[in-house]
């Protein structure tokens, strides 16, 4: 077999939008066609004579005519391999493992890759490194992967060197500002919603919320429903005329799936900065928030059943939302889970396991559940 690379000008009318270009790639016997909109036309996947073809097309105008450029590669059996010449073969044959669930071989493959060069192969073996997949996890060399592919402008490695910097003993929060200032620079919504964050919560940064707010709103209008959320949050609490705007934002960005929206949701509606004030609606919003694996929304709904707020108070089952809270590093869901176990409310005592959710909870950054592991009688 063979591996066909083209390079291919050719002179036509039209192709002036993703119909056009398909209708062109079709012409050259591609099938399988998966368009992506890039800076200059679109890449594309595809299949050709049933080998995996990777790509791009762009369009320009010249006068009278329109000028369209092709590029492709195509690799079957016994063509070109992953190597030095070739890493983006590595990416895209790891990402094929990977999906297959082959994770060693994947990681493997993502590393000699990004050794020769490939930033989607480094971005791709720094998210595994963080998760522990495929091998062992190494949060400091996943920031090393991703810093690599940053500098070649890779935005969503960017974003991840951001939050990286940030997880790491001790976080280095200034490094995961500029990163998400780099992130952000180069389009990626949320490098742009991390990037507010920063502001907010002053890390890296001196806490600004109006800047916070401003790329809130940027992330928001790249589409980022998470960054919506909370840019109807602020609007609704900073901003009296535009309420119902940010309500809307709350509304649109929970429907969208935004676990952190509905639980935002949930408790101003619970609280009645929304009114009217309506615990059972806000246990309904905490349920879709947990539902959509948002920690604190987990922890809400157990806080609801174990104390009756909104709904029947059961506080035997408000304990596995404490867990989910607690193992999705809510630290107040572990906080409230030790207390379950250190007092013996909706399960039997145990200071051991109070011990723990309380450890648990002091290094999600609680420092409630630091005090009340030091107060846990030896």
């Amino acid at each position: 077999m063979r591996r066909a690379l083209v390079l291919l000008a050719v002179f036509a009318a039209g192709c002036q939008s993703e119909a056009g270009a398909r209708e062109e790639l079709e012409k050259d016997g591609f099938s399988d066609i998966v368009l992506s909109k890039a800076a200059d036309g679109f890449t594309f996947e595809a299949k050709k004579n049933g080998e995996p073809c990777t790509g791009s097309i762009s369009v320009k105008k010249s006068v009278g005519k329109t000028n369209i450029t092709k590029f492709y590669g195509c690799t079957g059996k016994g063509g070109a391999t992953c190597g030095s010449e070739h890493p983006e073969v590595c990416f895209r044959v790891g990402n094929e493992k990977e999906k297959a669930g082959e994770l060693g071989e994947a990681r493997q493959l993502y590393e000699k890759g990004c050794d020769a060069g490939d930033a989607k192969s480094c971005n791709d073996l720094g998210v595994m490194l963080v998760e522990g997949r495929g091998g062992p996890a190494d949060l400091a060399g996943a920031a090393a992967r991703f810093a690599k592919a940053c500098d070649t402008k890779e935005a969503n490695a960017c974003k991840n060197l951001g939050i990286t910097r940030g997880k790491q003993v001790p976080a280095d929060h200034e490094a995961a500002f500029k990163a998400f200032q780099q992130a952000c620079d180069l389009a990626n919504a949320l490098g742009c919603y991390e990037l507010g964050r920063s502001y907010l919560d002053g890390r890296g940064v001196p806490r600004d919320q109006a800047k916070g707010v401003e790329f809130f709103t940027k992330a928001c209008g790249m589409g980022d429903e998470v960054a919506c959320g909370t840019q109807g949050l602020y609007l609704i609490v900073t901003e009296p005329k535009d309420v119902e705007k940010g309500k809307k934002l709350l509304e649109t960005a929970c429907e969208k799936k935004s676990g952190e929206a509905c639980k935002n949701f949930g408790v101003l509606v619970r609280d009645g900065v929304l009114p009217p004030k309506d615990p059972v609606k806000a246990f309904g919003l905490f349920q879709r928030a947990c539902e959509l694996d948002d920690p604190g929304g987990c922890n809400a709904v157990g806080y609801a059943m174990g104390y009756g707020v909104g709904a029947k108070k059961e506080p035997d089952k408000a304990i596995p939302f404490y867990e989910k809270a607690c193992n999705l590093e809510d630290g107040l869901g572990c906080l409230n889970l030790g207390n379950a176990y250190r007092d013996g409310v909706g399960v039997a005592k145990d200071a051991a396991k109070a011990a723990t959710w309380f450890d648990k909870g002091c290094n999600a950054g609680e420092p409630r559940a630091c005090e009340a592991a030091k107060k846990l009688p030896k």
